[in-house]
């Protein structure tokens, strides 16, 4: 059901068919490609991790673009200052998965924004070794880092929300990964737990978090390695679900593949 939902709402996204409680919604339009969606809908305080990647990045410009306030993090400053400038977005150069650092940027990221409305975290499980080639420590390592971040980023949006005094109507966290089938990837044990554990952590907290009004959706794109169009898609379709009409899904695995 959330499936056919999704294809028809995005459609009609593209020919311009949606209501109104999103703002301008339109195919195309000046500067954009054929067939893009361009969303204006309320200002959004949105935080990216891992926003370097090119996956990430496309996510962070596609908000921008949205007219969204957003903030990304991720260990190379070079690239992470580079796109702050391209893009106007806020870089905090910190690993994702050193928990204390995570914490104290969402800290700062309320501090000064009074809240996060929608959280993408952008993670690449990568662990493709056999079962003889891949030591119990790697696999603590890659299982660990993947789900990590997911888990810290909840935790830190549940203990703020429940500090303030107006509980907000509305929030998001969508979870961007490669599927189990994914073409790239020899799936090995790994591979498949880290991703398996993304899938079955985010929709165990679609159904904690909905006292708080937050949604979580997992987003796996196929073959987005090679497929470098394959980013803008995603990220369109993360600006989707960050929409009001976006929030009939929770708790769903949306593949993208082509």
């Amino acid at each position: 059901m959330a499936d056919n939902y999704l294809e028809r709402k995005m459609e009609e996204y593209r020919s311009g068919k949606c209501g109104t409680r999103t703002g301008t919604v339109k195919r195309g339009g000046s500067g954009a490609k054929p067939g893009t969606i361009n969303v204006k809908f309320p200002t959004r305080r949105v935080f990216v991790t891992g926003g370097t990647s090119k996956m990430a990045r496309a996510v962070v410009d596609v908000f921008r673009k949205a007219d969204c306030k957003v903030a990304f993090c991720d260990t190379d400053s070079k690239s992470g200052n580079k796109i702050a400038q391209q893009t106007g977005a806020r870089f905090y150069p910190i690993d994702a998965t050193d928990c204390v650092a995570l914490e104290k940027c969402m800290n700062d990221i309320f501090a000064s924004w009074g809240d996060i409305d929608v959280v993408v975290n952008c993670i690449e499980p990568f662990g493709n070794g056999s079962l003889e080639e891949t030591s119990v420590d790697e696999f603590d390592r890659i299982v660990g880092n993947s789900l990590r971040i997911i888990f810290a980023t909840a935790r830190n949006m549940t203990f703020h929300r429940r500090k303030l005094e107006e509980k907000p109507d509305y929030g998001r966290i969508i979870n961007v990964c490669l599927p189990l089938n994914c073409e790239e990837n020899v799936v090995g044990e790994v591979y498949a737990t880290s991703v398996g554990g993304i899938v079955a952590l985010s929709q165990s907290l679609a159904t904690t978090l909905v006292p708080l009004n937050i949604s979580v959706n997992v987003v796996s794109a196929n073959d987005v390695v090679k497929n470098e169009k394959l980013h803008e898609k995603v990220a369109q379709l993360c600006v989707f679900i960050a929409t009001p009409e976006g929030d009939v899904l929770n708790g769903e695995n949306i593949t993208m593949d082509k």
